[in-house]
């Protein structure tokens, strides 16, 4: 074994067992106005964050994106909810609740971030449904429009006049 593994080995230890820093030994380098004000600016934006996320469900029932604002809804409660555990640190803070709060809003952080996730894959998976449904069908109006235009100089079978596929475009966008 060379020296860099044996070093690595001996480090990882010490750095694993090594006690934590007292808390009298800790010092802000943050003026606390500006913490408490960046606090304050978190929490409000995670509010209008819920509005308008309650605001799309209202707006687009029934749309991929709607459908699946529940995800999003539980992302951002649980940005709002890592914000208020940051409050409680600006108010007690004792060493033991320091930590816990810390921890407990970064899994906070950690599960927005998967609600997030899943909210995007899900919309994803839809839009994709949703493409590959269009693309059938536009390949069967156009294999219907080129039946009735076989060149035979015959009207297509069900007895109406005869369509490019620019023609059913015109008529969708007239409407």
């Amino acid at each position: 074994m060379g020296d860099a593994p044996r070093l690595t080995l001996l480090t990882i230890p010490m750095l694993l067992l090594s006690p934590p820093p007292a808390p009298a030994a800790t010092v802000s380098m943050v003026p606390r106005a500006l913490d408490v004000a960046v606090g304050a600016v978190a929490l409000v934006l995670a509010a209008v964050m819920l509005v308008d996320v309650l605001a799309l469900r209202r707006v687009a029932p029934g749309a991929a994106i709607a459908e699946h604002v529940t995800y999003v809804l539980a992302a951002v409660a649980c940005l709002a909810a890592s914000v208020l555990s940051d409050w409680v640190v600006r108010f007690l803070p004792w060493h033991d609740v320091t930590t816990l709060t810390r921890l407990a809003s970064d899994l906070l952080v950690i599960a927005a971030m998967a609600f997030f996730g899943l909210y995007f894959f899900r919309v994803r998976r839809a839009m994709v449904r949703f493409l590959e449904r269009f693309s059938e069908e536009e390949a069967f109006v156009r294999a219907q429009c080129q039946d009735a235009d076989d060149g035979s100089g015959r009207a297509p079978a069900g007895g109406g006049e005869r369509r490019s596929p620019e023609d059913g475009v015109r008529r969708a966008a007239d409407v």
